[in-house]
């Protein structure tokens, strides 16, 4: 086995077009079309070209842990977890995640939209507005389609739960979600996890997991309350503060009507504990996610949780007052809390929702590029905000007044 080397190359502009045309990488050439640089970093192997967003390894001997799974209508690769890198994680087939990426790809086929440069030569062409009204399409026909899925339940179902990982939507997708059942005749009353949460003085010692394990909430409080609002008593739902990190002296009355329904939405809508004294036929569950099968090129994906860092970035640094540091060292824990917490119960969902929208990134470029640039190279978290700098540069920039007022992408970016 040979152990070749990859040649890392600067070349400039043209010549890096006059490459990969002989190569026919038309999928580079669009994405390259529009950069506004002169030089481009290629990877040689051999006498083969290629571009990678990040940096490679030296040579094929690094690649020695990798393996394929057969999942039709294609496969799976596996490669190691940078947090052991010696062996091949354990392969669980997700069906309904499966079957979420198939639909994301159907829906980027049905656009001609399959990578980045795709999307880039369409706004450039004026097509930037039709894109974002099809996306949103796309995500009210979903909403309505599950809307109807629960209203062939009317005689028995009771709550709907509503659970994801951080920066998935789940909030304005209640808020649709509450529309399309209130088009159905239902009258849903909405309740947030949020409010559930115990005084932060009370876990800030929980290795800085504050909000991510479902034990944060007040479970004893919300089992009670489910229970007499199906029982058809009215009670105080609270609210919690997360300026202060306390419970606000009052909160809101709450009474079921005969044609009501209870939406309920949060990190750990889904998990067990919720939902242990109430009935299968009484629940039904959904799981929101950010799936994107939008990828750069035709070598290079694009991380489902770097779109939702960037979404989060947003977000945090525009209504929670948290600076791009802050964000980013907290996040390692964020997602340590949704391994543990939140994605095991993916597959217990009645039905997927994809959050994603195809050119949202196009959108938050502007947002996060002077959060990002304001990281200076001394400080510990330069290195992502770079990497996350160097991948927003691939997009070309979108108009944010394009974006419906009620799209989920108003959760992050504002109105």
């Amino acid at each position: 086995q040979k152990n070749l080397s990859f040649e890392r190359e600067i070349v400039d502009w043209d010549k890096a077009i006059s490459i990969l045309n002989h190569q026919n990488r038309d999928d580079l050439n669009r994405l390259f079309r529009y950069w506004r640089i002169t030089a481009i970093t290629l990877y040689r192997l051999n006498e083969y070209y290629d571009y990678f967003y990040g940096p490679l390894c030296p040579s094929t001997g690094y690649i020695k842990n990798y393996g394929f799974v057969l999942v039709p209508p294609g496969f799976f690769l596996q490669y190691p977890r940078a947090t052991d890198p010696d062996r091949l994680p354990t392969y669980v087939f997700h069906p309904k995640l499966f079957t979420t990426f198939q639909e994301a790809a159907q829906w980027a086929k049905i656009m001609g939209i399959k990578n980045v440069g795709d999307l880039n030569e369409s706004i450039i062409h004026g097509q930037g507005r039709e894109i974002i009204s099809m996306t949103e399409a796309f995500h009210e026909k979903k909403i309505a389609q599950i809307a109807d899925l629960i209203t062939q339940r009317r005689g028995s179902l009771k709550i709907v739960f509503i659970a994801g990982p951080s920066s998935s939507g789940k909030t304005t997708f209640a808020r649709r979600l509450y529309i399309q059942l209130r088009v159905n005749g239902w009258k849903p009353e909405t309740i947030s996890l949020d409010d559930y949460f115990i005084s932060r003085k009370d876990i800030q010692t929980w290795d800085n997991q504050y909000y991510e394990r479902p034990e944060a909430l007040d479970l004893e409080l919300f089992e009670q309350q489910i229970e007499e609002l199906i029982d058809g008593k009215e009670v105080e739902i609270p609210r919690y503060n997360f300026i202060t990190g306390n419970r606000e002296p009052k909160g809101a009355k709450m009474q079921l009507a005969q044609d009501s329904i209870i939406i309920i939405e949060g990190l750990h809508a889904l998990n067990p504990l919720l939902s242990k004294n109430i009935p299968e036929e009484r629940q039904f569950k959904i799981y929101t996610s950010a799936i994107t099968q939008l990828n750069i090129d035709n070598h290079n994906r694009m991380s489902t949780t770097d779109c939702r860092l960037i979404r989060r970035l947003v977000r945090d640094s525009q209504f929670r007052g948290s600076t791009t540091e802050e964000v980013f060292k907290t996040w390692q824990y964020v997602r340590a809390g949704e391994e543990k917490y939140i994605f095991p119960y993916q597959e217990d969902a009645d039905i997927f929702f994809n959050s994603s929208l195809i050119y949202e990134l196009s959108i938050l470029r502007q947002y996060a590029e002077p959060l990002l640039r304001a990281i200076t190279p001394e400080n510990e978290t330069y290195l992502e905000a770079y990497r996350l700098y160097a991948f927003l540069n691939h997009f070309i920039p979108l108009q944010s007044s394009f974006v419906p007022s009620n799209s989920i992408l108003r959760e992050f970016i504002g109105t």
